[in-house]
């Protein structure tokens, strides 16, 4: 099996293609996030947390054909989500939910925003227009890390 994997690509996913995603929906990603996507071509949309005992997370794919494309759907599946401030970039399980950055939630450094996950089954009966208000579904968002950082370094990061 050894290079079934093949080897790593690199991305060439611009800072104009990020900022055009930040511009149509409001938003600015934190340094890690926009790294994330810059890196390397993947597919790897299984990934596990460390941090919640091998919870599942899908991550959107980011192929070189159309890097931005799982993410772009992904933010617009959820795109009430965005009016309330929140980001959505993956999902928590097999489909339970959107994780997010909460854009209204900064670290001390002010670059970066705590990730929470919303359980679907609690913000789906609030349709789109209750969705769009935040004071409608901030009391359903479930902290999960303090950044993307964290999560990033939870998620792809082993410590030997």
């Amino acid at each position: 099996m050894a290079g079934f994997f093949g080897k790593p690509i690199k991305s060439n996913v611009s800072d104009e293609e990020l900022t055009e995603i930040e511009e149509q929906y409001g938003f600015k990603f934190p340094p890690y996030f926009a790294l994330y996507f810059k890196a390397y071509y993947q597919l790897l949309d299984q990934v596990f947390s460390n941090k919640y005992d091998g919870q599942l997370v899908m991550m959107p794919c980011c192929p070189s054909d159309r890097p931005l494309a799982q993410l772009k759907d992904l933010i617009e599946a959820w795109n009430p989500l965005v009016k309330s401030g929140y980001i959505p970039f993956a999902q928590w399980g097999d489909g339970w939910g959107p994780i997010c950055l909460d854009m209204q939630n900064p670290t001390s450094e002010g670059n970066d925003f705590a990730v929470i996950w919303f359980d679907h089954e609690q913000i789906i009966p609030l349709a789109e227009e209750g969705c769009k208000q935040r004071e409608n579904i901030v009391r359903f968002s479930q902290p999960l890390y303090r950044s993307f950082k964290e999560f990033f370094y939870d998620i792809y990061v082993q410590d030997d």
